[in-house]
């Protein structure tokens, strides 16, 4: 008998590291910092809806 076992998958969540905020803001990222965050999650696996889940909770978090 042939027994299969179950196949377990941890993977950390995609995060945005930066804040959303004005121009002479300090801590704030800039597109490009954004873009190079994406293309690392790409590279990594992470799907398009994981990141765009990922750059979406980023930006609500900088309008709160």
């Amino acid at each position: 008998m042939l027994t299969l076992k179950p196949q377990i998958s941890i993977r950390r969540e995609f995060k945005i590291v930066g804040q959303i905020g004005a121009i002479n803001q300090k801590d704030r990222f800039s597109f490009s910092s954004l873009m190079h965050q994406i293309e690392a999650g790409k590279s990594n696996g992470y799907t398009e809806k994981e990141i765009m889940g990922a750059v979406i909770k980023r930006l609500a978090q900088g309008l709160v």
